[in-house]
């Protein structure tokens, strides 16, 4: 639109802009922002997150507690010989990743969700790649950490990567 609507200039007169856009977003926000951003630049994918939640966990419970059909990809950054973090993604993500890359679009769900292959933790790749550059754009880490910064692989399952953590 190039004219200027008057009657809602009317009613925005006066207004106060919202405080939220001077307010630095919040490392959660951060996230779910970058997550959209890097689903649509890497496959295409039109995403909304609905939810998210920060854990801690301890390595050694998360390997013995590990979750099935997930993908497993390693980071590496070049301070160290191993792994210092891992990126997981979950088989609904997993499933509209490798949908997106082989078929264009996304398929019904089925009930009987297949196991992880190679593949599918390749094929992820440019996605938690380009996840994690879109955290480091948006300043995610508070210059503590460089998302972008880790080289990523794909894992054959968590207890493998428990062997070769840091």
């Amino acid at each position: 639109m190039d004219v200027p609507n008057s009657v809602l200039a009317q009613k925005l007169k006066g207004r106060a802009a919202p405080a939220a856009e001077d307010e630095p977003a919040t490392p959660m926000r951060q996230m779910r922002r970058a997550l959209a951003r890097a689903a649509d630049k890497a496959v295409g994918l039109s995403a909304s997150v609905l939810g998210i939640a920060e854990e801690d966990l301890d390595a050694e419970k998360l390997i013995e507690d590990a979750p099935e059909g997930w993908i497993v990809l390693g980071l590496r950054d070049a301070t160290s010989a191993g792994l210092t973090g891992l990126f997981l993604i979950d088989p609904a993500l997993r499933s509209a990743l490798v949908e997106m890359q082989t078929m264009g679009c996304l398929l019904p769900a089925s009930g009987d969700p297949r196991p992880v292959t190679r593949t599918d933790a390749v094929m992820a790749v440019p996605f938690a790649a380009r996840l994690l550059s879109e955290l480091s754009e948006a300043g995610f880490g508070a210059g503590d950490v460089n998302p972008a910064g880790y080289d990523l692989g794909p894992i054959d399952d968590l207890r493998t990567a428990g062997l070769v953590m840091v």
